[in-house]
């Protein structure tokens, strides 16, 4: 069965981190919906490229979903740490032990500064580390805190790693290599798939 994943977005998320998630999470044949925070389905990115929601957070549950995926962007960020639904959505997918994944400023700004994950290792874009207390803080690419399902990372250039991490993580080390066979990877991202591969295995 195809994995169902929920990417919200608002004013100011990152575009990059956004479109490469979310198509590389179509190549890998996941269900992807992704839901604008407030009432109108077209946000515009944090570089201005507008971004089309299918449908508004508003309508969605957790059950619905295998993951919930939050892109960065200060303002997308921001935005996500002032919506109450999408703070309640994210307990959500905590208390039924399912995988949630954010990126860049998202973990520092809606994780940390919500007190989401309390004693969950975790790391950031590097701008915002200071905003992670330092016991928590990880300066990995991509860190996997397995006891509460989180998955983190730093930025734009991690963003393809970020996203065929969760593939593994979801369907398989099989299917991530899978996707990322065909995109022409550096030989080092390649090293480092392997290496969060054989981490979790």
């Amino acid at each position: 069965m195809s994995k169902r994943i929920l990417v919200p977005v608002a004013h100011g998320s990152e575009e990059m981190e956004t479109v490469i998630i979310v198509d590389t999470l179509v190549r890998a044949g996941f269900q992807v919906t992704m839901a604008a925070v407030g009432d109108k389905l077209q946000v515009q990115g944090s570089r201005g490229v507008w971004l089309t929601a299918q449908q508004t957070l508003g309508t969605l549950s957790a059950q619905d979903f295998d993951a919930l995926v939050l892109p960065g962007g200060v303002g997308g960020a921001q935005a996500f740490a002032s919506s109450e639904y999408l703070l309640t959505l994210l307990d959500a997918f905590q208390q039924q032990g399912k995988l949630v994944a954010a990126i860049c400023a998202t973990p520092a700004l809606v994780l940390a500064k919500q007190q989401k994950f309390v004693g969950a290792r975790m790391t950031c874009h590097p701008n915002f580390f200071d905003q992670i207390p330092s016991e928590r803080l990880s300066r990995q690419r991509v860190c996997y805190y397995a006891t509460q399902h989180l998955l983190t990372s730093q930025g734009p250039g991690t963003a393809l790693e970020f996203a065929l991490a969760i593939i593994a993580l979801l369907a398989g080390a099989e299917l991530a290599q899978q996707v990322a066979a065909p995109m022409a990877l550096h030989p080092q991202q390649l090293t480092e798939l392997s290496g969060f591969i054989d981490a979790q295995s």
